[in-house]
């Protein structure tokens, strides 16, 4: 018997075991390698092939949960990947932002001194004309005294 009728036989015991014809059972029992001259006997065979079929489905099994936990990861990474662009983007604005923002505030900051400056410069000018008035005053005020004590 070759390998091929082996799988064929255990092929068929899954579906039923009352499907097989009566002179391919065997007792699992006992082994019967004597009878057969040292070849595995169609059981043992059946077995095999089992225990294969059992590897190959978990085998099948593991791969189809490496293909779905490989789409997992796969989706993880894009996600990854797109968060880190949003991230760089909002980065990238928010510096844009703050180099706007911070030019607009120098220069209003620019403006504040200079208005200050300015009013300060006048109140200068309003101090110093008020001083050459006092001045003018206290020197009329003086010969009024010259004036008045020599009379």
């Amino acid at each position: 018997m070759d390998a091929n009728f082996g799988r064929d036989i255990a092929k068929k015991k899954r579906k039923g075991a009352d499907q097989l014809p009566e002179t391919v059972k065997v007792d699992c029992k006992k082994p019967q390698e004597e009878a057969h001259h040292g070849f595995a006997t169609v059981e043992e065979s059946t077995e095999k092939c089992e225990a294969d079929d059992s590897e190959q489905k978990a085998a099948l099994q593991e791969r189809a949960m490496s293909a779905e936990m490989e789409a997992s990861i796969q989706e993880l990474r894009q996600k990854i990947d797109q968060f880190t662009q949003q991230v760089s983007g909002l980065l990238e604005s928010v510096k844009a932002f703050f180099i706007e923002t911070s030019s607009a505030f120098e220069e209003r900051i620019v403006l504040l001194h200079q208005a200050q400056i300015d009013k300060w410069e006048e109140e200068i000018k309003l101090l110093g004309m008020i001083d050459s008035e006092n001045e003018e005053m206290n020197f009329r005020l003086s010969n009024a005294q010259e004036l008045l004590t020599s009379m």
